[in-house]
């Protein structure tokens, strides 16, 4: 490390620096750094000021149960299924007959006019978290292509669907529950793509159940007021009614701590 000192006054000390490496290749620079003195009053001032601020930015997800009615008409368009396990095309066909197809990969996206494109790799048993996120990339990349080409018909609605990965409830392992995460990350620097996550509830434990859910709701979540919810948690805590949740933010109940001073 090489200090030059420019400046060299009562209570401050400016320099240039650079670090090397021994063979005096050089990796950093810093040009006009200050040096300040900082007293323990200087610091107890400081904490003084900052003793009435209010941490209003610190917040979390409070789940909030809406009113809602399954719809009454399965409406959902063409719809594209990307990796569902054989069980769950099954019960798919089951339910959308005709109007929906079924692929392993984001490349299909852009080979049709689609109105919603479901990706359900994370209700596999057993599915590699990282795997469900990449694949889950390649579709968001897919889908960002899809809305740059600016064809005359409207890029599909994009669905997420997750199983337990959320706290509402019962919630499983929360294996899934980054890709919750990433899909936030989506929506905040794509707004030309509709994208929803779905958690779907613990005990859907078989394809017909799962399915049935998905063709019953997916409608009544795509249109009227629930149409802007992008994070919604359908459960079934009594019986076969299913409760709908929506996700909000709330004022944290986590304290957090003020800057503390440590004199060594």
């Amino acid at each position: 490390v090489h200090h030059k000192l420019l400046d060299n006054g009562e209570k401050q000390m400016e320099t240039n620096v650079q670090l090397a490496r021994d063979d005096e290749t050089l990796l950093l620079t810093m040009d006009r750094m200050r040096l300040r003195e900082v007293r323990p009053e200087h610091i107890a001032k400081m904490l003084a000021q900052a003793a009435g601020d209010d941490d209003e930015d610190l917040l979390e997800v409070e789940w909030t149960q809406t009113e809602a009615k399954e719809a009454a008409k399965k409406d959902l368009g063409k719809v594209l299924i990307i990796g569902a396990t054989s069980e769950l095309q099954e019960a798919l066909k089951a339910e959308l007959l005709d109007a929906v197809s079924f692929a392993d990969s984001a490349a299909s996206l852009a080979q049709g006019v689609w109105t919603n494109v479901l990706y359900v790799g994370a209700l596999a048993d057993g599915a590699n978290e990282m795997e469900v996120m990449h694949a889950a990339l390649e579709i968001s990349q897919a889908a960002i292509a899809r809305a740059a080409e600016k064809r005359k018909e409207a890029p599909p609605t994009m669905w997420w669907i997750t199983q337990g990965s959320q706290a509402v409830g019962l919630g499983g392992g929360y294996v899934h529950a980054g890709l919750w995460g990433m899909a936030r990350t989506f929506r905040m620097e794509e707004r030309a793509v509709s994208l929803h996550s779905v958690d779907l509830d613990t005990s859907m434990d078989n394809a017909q159940t799962m399915a049935q859910c998905l063709t019953r709701w997916l409608p009544c979540l795509q249109s009227g007021p629930l149409a802007a919810e992008t994070e919604v948690a359908l459960r079934m805590p009594e019986g076969d009614e299913v409760k709908v949740f929506v996700s909000r933010l709330v004022p944290s109940s986590t304290k957090a701590q003020k800057a503390g001073c440590l004199q060594m």
